[in-house]
């Protein structure tokens, strides 16, 4: 018998959340270069960013930019490399500068040592 039972109930559907967002995100067909990446040897979970970055990519209009600051696995992290390849393929990507949170400057609630960079 679980000493918390709650906090099992809690486990198991967040567990079926991040389950049925993997499976949509690799099925569905909405974001084709971030399930690609999901294929990519080395990922074994959903990197939320890419489903971001990958949407944002789309809703601009043909001619048009689109701006927003991810994390820097998007071009330099396993399975980013399929989406940042298209983008780079169709020039969509004006410029890539990489920046450290160092001092959580930032981004105060994310770790350090993550990078990012801001994309347009």
């Amino acid at each position: 018998m679980l000493e918390q039972p709650e906090a099992g109930e809690r486990y198991n559907a967040a567990r079926r959340k991040v389950k049925a967002t993997f499976l949509f995100a690799s099925k569905s067909g909405v974001t084709p270069k971030a399930a690609e990446g999901l294929t990519a040897d080395g990922v074994n979970s959903l990197a939320v960013d890419q489903l971001f970055a990958e949407w944002f990519a789309t809703i601009g209009a043909p001619d048009g930019m689109v701006g927003c600051v991810i994390p820097s696995a998007i071009a330099f992290g396993a399975g980013g490399q399929f989406l940042f390849a298209e983008l780079n393929g169709r020039s969509a990507v004006a410029s890539l500068y990489d920046f450290e949170n160092k001092g959580k400057r930032f981004f105060p609630k994310v770790h350090a040592s993550y990078t990012w960079v801001p994309q347009n």
